[in-house]
């Protein structure tokens, strides 16, 4: 299984909307600015180190805050390719599609409900609060606002969470411009009347709209090439989900490449890694999951990761995170609540 990664371009928002605090630490601000629109961040990495942000900026609404300074085109071609689709039916088309360009967590999709359609956000990691109260502010301010202020017919949305309700709820009623607001709804996206998703957007270009697909065919080609020469994807994809027993073995996995021990050591010692560092950055990923979505017990979840012992697992997990497995769980589930 690859990491799951995100692209640097969504740093820069959250750097726009921290600049606006005083006495944040100058060197992680610093750290941000460095990445480029077309690094790659693992997405863990970057919820942990954005729920570090909220808690120094004691400020919960940070994702809301990004959000809205996000502007048509941050995204790259695909802002530009959903924007100048001939509707939102085939803007989510678009979306569906290329989105693993931005986030390869995101899994937008498109339903019909009678006479509803629900534009749908979910991911394939936990949703932090953070991360998405910012997609869903981005996608109303980017893809959303602009066709709504701009219909012919105009059309209401209902803007669903899954979280609860906040005490105070004003900044999702400034970041949703007056829109119905629904907590507690058992996924992130928007609702709103079938017949909308098919009236004409006012941006709509059929020749940018083509010449950006092609950019983002030669992007998603792009990034499907590199993940096939990058032999530590390759190393966790052969690692797979259940580290027990012998599966965790350099030789078993250099066998499913099709290639020798040494030449896998090789492979990876020229990509600036390990084995043991691959199997370890695997175990943390899956572990972090596993303690975050599972209901496996922390045993169950130390032998599908290959610890002999359980309290190996605790050292290991507090090595990555700082906590325990069973404070990390109850921190997740807090933080979905």
């Amino acid at each position: 299984m690859e990491e799951i990664s995100c692209t640097g371009r969504l740093v820069s928002p959250f750097v726009r909307a921290l600049e606006a605090y005083s006495g944040l630490p100058a060197t992680g601000l610093a750290r941000m600015r460095t990445l480029a629109a077309q690094d790659r961040v693992p997405l863990i990495d970057a919820g942990r180190s954005l729920d570090g942000w909220v808690r120094l900026t004691h400020d919960e609404n940070l994702g809301l805050r990004a959000g809205r300074v996000m502007q048509v085109g941050w995204a790259g071609p695909l802002d530009y390719a959903m924007h100048s689709a001939p509707s939102l039916r085939q803007s989510m088309l678009v979306a569906t599609r290329y989105a693993r360009l931005f986030s390869d967590a995101l899994l937008p999709k498109l339903e019909a409900k009678g006479r509803r359609a629900i534009i749908r956000i979910d991911s394939k990691l936990p949703w932090r609060r953070v991360l998405a109260d910012f997609t869903m502010s981005t996608w109303y301010a980017t893809h959303l606002r602009p066709h709504q202020d701009g219909a012919q017919k105009p059309f209401a949305l209902t803007c669903c969470f899954a979280h609860a309700q906040p005490e105070d709820s004003s900044e999702y009623e400034r970041s949703f411009g007056g829109n119905a607001l629904r907590f507690d709804a058992g996924c992130y996206g928007f609702e709103l009347d079938l017949a909308a998703i098919d009236l004409p957007l006012l941006s709509a270009d059929a020749a940018l709209h083509a010449a950006h697909l092609e950019q983002l065919e030669l992007a998603l080609s792009q990034l499907d090439a590199r993940a096939s020469r990058n032999i530590e994807a390759r190393v966790r994809q052969a690692l797979g989900s259940d580290l027990r027993c012998s599966y965790a073995s350099a030789e078993r996995v250099a066998r499913a490449l099709h290639m020798s021990r040494r030449t896998l050591a090789r492979r990876l010692d020229d990509e600036g890694t390990s084995f043991t560092q691959v199997l370890d950055a695997h175990r943390k990923e899956l572990g972090l999951r596993y303690v975050a979505r599972s209901a496996f017990s922390l045993s169950e979840i130390s032998e599908r990761l290959g610890f002999s012992q359980v309290q190996g697992f605790g050292r290991a997990f507090r090595r990555w995170t700082g906590c325990s497995p069973h404070e990390y769980r109850q921190s997740m589930r807090r933080a979905a609540a």
